[in-house]
């Protein structure tokens, strides 16, 4: 399966991510490059919006001149409904 899955990414079909746990989650083609936000709480995912992800991009861009590979991007923390439950 996975060969498959390298052939496809070869092809251009699919590309490759890493989860918040290192494994590589595979996204269909042409899709926006994306990064994800994981709750490290509940296990939930988001696709990071682009108005983050333009700001991540800048920041790292203009700090350093590095070109960020957003497909490898993601974020850990806590989510907004898990930190309301922690508060409360």
């Amino acid at each position: 399966m996975y060969r498959t899955l390298d052939v496809l990414e070869a092809l251009g079909l699919v590309r490759h991510g890493h989860g918040a746990d290192g494994r590589e989650e595979f996204h269909v083609s042409p899709g926006t490059e994306h990064g994800h936000l994981y709750c490290a709480d509940c296990g939930e995912t988001w696709e990071i919006r682009p108005p983050q992800a333009d700001a991540i991009i800048g920041a790292f861009r203009a700090a350093d001149g590095f070109e960020v590979d957003l497909s490898h991007v993601t974020v850990v923390g806590r989510c907004a409904d898990c930190m309301a439950r922690a508060a409360g």
